[in-house]
């Protein structure tokens, strides 16, 4: 009998384990006391009968529990594991600071992973059985690793010849009939995890009603999905600069991409093309340029400047810096404070300029509050998007009425999107996958009050500018993008997220083509 309930306690025990690391919403705080309970229990009651000789198969269990560890410990923090993002990150490298979220979900994987073990090895010295339990346990754990389960999803999807790797197109920029005379400057915001979800009253009141206030003024491209391979900030904005997905350039044996300085060099995006055209061109980010290899891509695309964290430092006060510094970024209302300096500079220009700025505000699992959002002065991070996102919307209006405000005459385009969907676990419950958007939206001198539902992607949003700004015919192509200003169908409309998603994945030919073109 005791041998009875001891097992049902340990299956118990291995259960939670599982939950645990499969389940970002189990607290720890119930669950761990729980485990620890049982755990107790077991030992009271069965004693001596929980411990014989480890056998060699216990090592297949601690393989397989070390391999899962980290995809847990994302499925801790985010929700999901999506492999390729977790992939490009191993490859292109990572700070220790950007990984400040993760730092409790470590804790809470490896806590339920020694948990399952325990348990795995006193069901087998219970039941005198320890190689079988410690191999249908090991078993367990790979079944639940994402790796096993990409691995089949590749060989059971058959790779119908799409021709996707063929059609791949540079912009046709000598193709224009009439090309522009003049250059509009252009400024580019990323809203971090800013999707337009946001948008919905019912769910989230009036936090995105500052942009929303920008909708009369601008081409509204109101049906942009997320499509693999775009679902992080330097993936979104490969995306919506080049028309790429930023597929993996293989698998962990290539070189790591911090490694690499020429990035995406085969391909034209859109830097190449405003150094054609005579442009200035900056990038701004709160952060340091040099993760995930955001530096080597603007280098590699021919931008002028990039400001990052140390020129933040160098220009700014110690008291405002410090206050505005938050684990490895700094807030968005000194990032605008930046953009603002530069604009000023750069408006004494006789020629055109862009700046690109990335946020970092809603970020997700934690969210950055600004100075101004805080009471105590002092940039926070919170477990809520609501007032994150509602402060990051507030300095985007207030940053877009600032250069209207500015621009003295010079004609200016503003390209306001999310770099990618929110990371927040709790937007996954909030809202149907299949229906999430991202932002995206263009104010400039034509096409005012209208909106564009056309189905696409991130990687629509490269040839839509170019044929915004005349810069290639009418619904023309850029990349695997297509112009939403035309009647073109994009690849999301012809083929399906789901086709699409599974070609992009598991089809080699697309991956050398973008990184061997």
């Amino acid at each position: 009998m005791r041998r009875t309930y001891a097992t049902f306690i340990l299956i118990a025990i291995a259960g939670l384990s599982i939950w645990l690391v499969r389940d970002s919403q189990i607290p720890f705080w119930i669950a761990g006391p729980v485990q620890v309970a049982f755990y107790a229990i077991a030992l009271v009651t069965s004693g001596r009968l929980l411990f014989a000789r480890p056998h060699g198969a216990l090592l297949f269990v601690l393989l397989a529990a070390l391999l899962l560890f980290p995809f847990g410990v994302l499925l801790r923090t985010y929700g999901f594991v999506d492999l390729i993002a977790f992939t490009f990150h191993f490859q292109a490298g990572i700070t220790l600071e950007s990984m400040s979220d993760s730092f409790r979900p470590m804790i809470v994987v490896a806590g339920a992973l020694v948990f399952f073990t325990l348990a795995i090895y006193h069901l087998g010295s219970l039941w005198n059985r320890m190689r079988d339990i410690a191999v249908a346990g090991a078993a367990v754990i790979l079944v639940m690793n994402p790796v096993v389960g990409g691995a089949y999803s590749a060989l059971t999807i058959g790779l119908d010849p799409l021709g996707l790797a063929g059609r791949i197109t540079p912009p046709a920029l000598a193709g224009v009939a009439t090309p522009p005379t003049t250059n509009p400057d252009l400024i580019v915001i990323y809203l971090e995890g800013t999707e337009q979800g946001y948008a919905d009253r019912n769910l989230f009141g009036d936090i995105y009603d500052p942009l929303r206030s920008l909708w009369p003024e601008a081409a509204v491209l109101s049906n942009i999905a997320q499509i693999t391979a775009t679902n992080w900030s330097i993936a979104g904005m490969s995306a919506t600069q080049c028309g790429l997905p930023l597929l993996p350039d293989g698998i962990i044996a290539h070189n790591l991409f911090h490694l690499k300085t020429e990035f995406l060099d085969g391909h034209i995006c859109l830097g190449d093309v405003l150094n054609i055209r005579g442009y200035h061109s900056e990038f701004i980010v709160g952060g340091e340029a040099f993760f995930a290899g955001i530096t080597h891509f603007y280098n590699t695309h021919q931008f002028d400047e990039q400001i990052d964290l140390a020129d933040f430092v160098d220009s700014f006060s110690a008291e405002e810096y410090t206050a505005a510094f938050s684990e490895w970024v700094v807030d968005d209302q000194m990032v605008f404070d930046m953009a603002r300096q530069r604009y000023r500079q750069n408006q004494q220009r006789e020629g055109a300029f862009a700046l690109v700025v990335e946020t970092f505000g809603p970020h997700g699992p934690m969210h950055l509050l600004s100075r101004r959002c805080t009471r105590n002065g002092v940039a926070t991070l919170v477990n809520d998007m609501r007032p994150a996102v509602r402060c990051l919307a507030d300095e985007v209006l207030e940053f877009v009425r600032f250069v209207q405000a500015e621009s003295a005459g010079r004609e200016t385009v503003f390209l306001i999107l999310s770099d990618h969907l929110g990371h927040d676990p709790a937007l996954r419950r909030m809202m149907q996958a299949d229906e999430r958007r991202n932002t995206a939206m263009i104010i400039g001198p034509t096409r005012a009050g209208t909106v564009i539902d056309s189905p696409g992607s991130m990687i629509d949003i490269y040839p839509t500018l170019l044929d915004y700004l005349g810069l290639i015919p009418p619904g023309g192509r850029a990349g695997l993008g297509v112009s939403l200003l035309g009647d073109t169908p994009s690849l999301v409309e012809e083929l399906g997220i789901t086709a699409l998603n599974d070609q992009l994945r598991y089809d080699p030919a697309i991956r050398d083509a973008i990184w061997r073109n």
